[in-house]
């Protein structure tokens, strides 16, 4: 059975818009003479009405999803635009409103505009994008004071683990020392055979009246005690030496 094909989904973008006063000083037909040059533009006319589209982009399907369209009335003018989904509402009001006082300025012969109203909304929106900004900086700040105080924990985590991998190789060092001396120590303890050990104990026993003292041969011979004891046994079983009564 054939898998179907899940569906991109396209999030639909909102709008928003605004109108001035504006009293037209001239004819339809003499604006779109006017703007016919700027070819990003469509003219639509209703009536008295004078519409300007301007498609900014087009979504998968090729209908308009970033636009802004303008209605030129006899007594005011009015913006309605889209906003995509994830753009600040600020932000795009900003972008619209410097492409409508590029569009009133050229309409300057064609429209006694209300500058004090259109001001007010310039102020308003500038407003607005202060306060987002600030906002965003805030977020951006707390995030990045966050970042630095994560990065400052791991830098003394990796410092305190620096410091203990040093002491754990020194002391492996030591211990390896230690280990190493030990290995030679017993190399030392094993170094003499039992026939050269058995003429030592001879030649000790001779000069020390029939006597020896374990103990005290090992540590002259670095020998280990046990060893000692060993090979005197060894000499007495096979009749080196005699066991004292």
């Amino acid at each position: 059975m054939a898998k179907e094909k899940k569906k991109t989904e396209v999030k639909e973008p909102t709008a928003d818009g605004f109108r001035i006063h504006a009293t037209r000083k001239q004819d339809v037909k003499s604006i779109i003479s006017l703007l016919s040059p700027l070819q990003f533009l469509r003219f639509a006319t209703v009536g008295d009405t004078l519409s300007l589209i301007h498609i900014e982009s087009r979504d998968i399907s090729k209908n308009p999803y970033l636009f802004s369209l303008t209605h030129l009335k006899p007594n005011e003018i009015e913006i309605y635009y889209s906003i995509s989904p994830g753009m600040s509402p600020s932000k795009r009001r900003i972008i619209i409103l410097k492409y409508f006082v590029n569009l009133i300025s050229l309409l300057e012969e064609s429209y006694e505009v209300d500058h004090v109203q259109l001001l007010q909304i310039i102020e308003a929106s500038l407003t607005d994008l202060t306060s987002y900004v600030s906002s965003s900086y805030d977020e951006l700040y707390a995030m990045y004071d966050s970042l630095k105080t994560k990065f400052e924990q791991a830098r003394k985590k990796l410092a305190s683990l620096e410091s203990s991998n040093e002491r754990l190789s020194l002391e492996n060092m030591e211990l390896k020392g230690k280990n190493d001396a030990l290995f030679l120590r017993v190399k030392e303890l094993e170094a003499y055979s039992d026939e050269v050990l058995m003429l030592k104990i001879q030649k000790w026993i001779d000069e020390h009246e029939n006597e020896i003292n374990v103990g005290e041969f090992s540590k002259v011979f670095k020998v280990n005690e046990q060893r000692v004891e060993e090979v005197l046994n060894k000499m007495i079983q096979s009749g080196v030496l005699k066991a004292r009564e």
